[in-house]
């Protein structure tokens, strides 16, 4: 039987959205759909529910940047910081990413990139991410290849030149002793530590059907707890891993806590 034909998503708009998966109430997207993890067999959900509506998550369609849209959402957004880097990556088009902080940034708010850098950035974007203040989140795990890394690592310093407020999102794990993405975590949290690069604990939830699975010490993983409901899901969490590794300098009362391990949903790191 011939599998069905996968479609690409029909482009649409920038636009302040909900994610409904944390509670974030503002997100931005610049693109719809991702080039792909370059981990072989790394759980990616989006792709799996995009998959099921017939869309192929894997090429990924450029939306269109309408600054008048974007404007009137941002007015009436009561909340001081805008994440950018949800379900896709802004790495793979900077240019409107930058145009998007410019944006984010006139409206009174903090743009904050969430970003495995698949793309390196030129001096001038550098420049104009710098001048609106954004914040800089790049993601890595013990799992990540080593060219990825070392590319990432040399896109951390270059931002920091720069005076990007830039910290080190490592998706954590309790890996099996040793192995070796044990050892590529300890290795990220020792190289960002000497560069006086803030780290942020961002803990793996995985399902218990997940490639990453056996490669974790399951005795370490407990229920995770659902921040939209309060209740356990099926996933499973270890909670945070990297000793005095949150960064966030927020006042508010999400920070991580004994009945919700992973801690504040947001982690906007932005104050």
């Amino acid at each position: 039987m011939t599998k069905p034909q996968l479609k690409t998503y029909v482009p649409d708009k920038i636009k302040l959205q909900h994610n409904r998966k944390t509670g974030e109430a503002g997100t931005i997207d610049i693109l719809r759909g991702c080039k792909g993890c370059e981990l072989k067999n790394a759980p990616c959900y989006a792709s799996k529910g995009a998959k099921r509506t017939g869309i192929d998550f894997f090429q990924p369609v450029r939306r269109e940047f309408d600054k008048s849209l974007l404007e009137r959402q941002l007015k009436n957004y009561n909340i001081d910081w805008v994440r950018i880097g949800c379900i896709s990556d802004p790495s793979l088009d900077w240019e409107t990413t930058c145009k998007v902080t410019e944006l984010v940034r006139a409206a009174g708010k903090t743009p904050v990139i969430i970003t495995k850098c698949f793309n390196k950035l030129k001096e001038t974007q550098l420049k104009r991410l710098a001048d609106v203040e954004a914040h800089l989140q790049i993601s890595i795990c013990g799992m990540t290849p080593k060219n990825s890394i070392i590319k990432r690592e040399h896109i951390a310093i270059n931002a920091m030149k720069a005076g990007i407020h830039t910290r080190w999102r490592i998706n954590s794990a309790r890996w099996k002793p040793d192995g070796r993405a044990d050892i590529n975590q300890r290795n990220l949290i020792s190289w960002a530590k000497g560069f006086n690069l803030l780290i942020i604990d961002t803990p793996l939830r995985l399902f218990q059907t997940s490639p990453f699975w056996k490669h974790v010490d399951q005795t370490k993983y407990h229920r995770h707890i659902s921040p939209i409901s309060g209740k356990k899901d099926n996933q499973r969490t270890a909670g945070l891993v990297i000793p005095d590794a949150y960064a966030c300098f927020s006042t508010c009362a999400d920070g991580p806590h004994d009945n919700d391990p992973v801690g504040c949903p947001h982690q906007c790191v932005t104050r």
